[in-house]
């Protein structure tokens, strides 16, 4: 079972060394006990990569991954972020008591029904519970601020279940607000933008970084946001 729906952009990793160690540490070695964490920040500052780095850590430990990235032009689609994500394991809704919500949530079904909101998390919550009793599973959810409200919905409904299964979740998020399902009771990470230090770290490692007053005005321009320090260098000329 692999990731699905990371497409890594080269963001890097210079100065996330304690968010690096954070995120490996909730994988690595895969915990007793369910754990979620929502990842917070502006656009570029390196949340994608750092959920990338932890699936890869996590699928070296021998977990299963299941992931969902959010699109813009899907986030009035009801439930097409629950169907991205669990599109993978569809084998085991079969065995499920009311796997008829769940396939209708997941428009699999060919009921014209609204499908049931606590059914359908009753049913999400059954599939991740059995699938991390087989396996140590993380579940990430990339750019959620675009994920529907029904997805979002069900998985803080679950997140709010787990217990003992050995199960991460991992919700990134633009912003330094969770969504007000995830708002109560769940870790948050905040990423702060890079250090005056890290950020010219980061600028030193690109192909062509700028000299002078040119490298001056970039660092200036990108205020340590990981991807604009990258995007200003590579538009940067002389």
């Amino acid at each position: 079972m692999g990731v699905s729906g990371l497409a890594v952009r080269d963001t890097g990793l210079i100065g996330r060394d304690s968010e690096v160690s954070l995120l490996r540490g909730l994988v690595d070695p895969p915990s007793g006990e369910s754990r979620v964490l929502v990842l917070l920040g502006d656009a570029g500052m390196g949340k994608t990569a750092l959920l990338a780095d932890a699936a890869r850590q996590a699928r070296s430990t021998g977990m299963w991954v299941l992931s969902v990235t959010g699109r813009e032009p899907e986030q009035y689609l009801a439930f097409a972020g629950l169907r991205q994500l669990l599109l993978p394991v569809l084998d085991r809704v079969a065995d499920l008591p009311d796997r008829q919500t769940l396939l209708e949530a997941l428009a699999l079904s060919t009921a014209t029904v609204q499908p049931d909101a606590l059914l359908t998390g009753i049913a999400v919550l059954t599939v991740l519970s059995e699938l991390a009793e087989d396996h140590p599973l993380l579940v990430i959810a990339d750019n959620a601020q675009w994920l529907d409200r029904g997805s979002l919905d069900t998985l803080a409904f679950a997140a709010r279940r787990l217990e003992s299964e050995q199960l991460v979740l991992m919700l990134g998020m633009r912003g330094n607000m969770p969504p007000a399902c995830f708002e109560r009771g769940f870790p948050e990470l905040l990423l702060p933008p890079l250090s005056a230090l890290d950020a010219s770290r980061l600028l030193d490692e690109q192909p062509r970084p700028p000299r002078g007053q040119g490298r001056e005005q970039v660092l200036a321009q990108a205020a340590g946001n990981p991807m604009a320090l990258i995007e200003l260098s590579r538009g940067h000329r002389g």
